[in-house]
């Protein structure tokens, strides 16, 4: 993992950015904010996730949604990982593994 950052969309924007294979937006309704527009040659799929800081209510109803969300995100990349192999060598068959995936609740 040395190297390795979390780094801005921005970065992904310029000329001379590095190419990207897949994009998988999460966005929802987080902060009234819409999904980014992207453009390229890339797979691209949508798994929504609710905002789990949007919910309202007691200390308890706010962790249940947090840890609601991680479990959502968790069986998400679990499904995931277990794309077959032979899947990522044909883009209409990883787009096929990968939209079913944003129904895991």
């Amino acid at each position: 993992m040395d190297g390795l950052r979390s780094k801005s969309w921005d970065e992904f924007a310029e000329a001379d950015a590095a190419p990207m294979d897949l994009i998988v937006t999460v966005c929802d309704s987080a902060a009234a904010e819409a999904c980014p527009v992207v453009f390229g040659d890339f797979v691209r799929v949508h798994w929504g996730l609710f905002d789990p800081a949007g919910v309202e209510g007691s200390d308890e109803q706010k962790a249940e949604a947090f840890d609601r969300a991680h479990q959502i995100i968790k069986a998400r990349l679990k499904a995931f990982l277990d794309i077959p192999d032979n899947a990522w060598d044909d883009r209409d068959a990883l787009k096929a593994q990968l939209e079913p995936i944003a129904q895991i609740n």
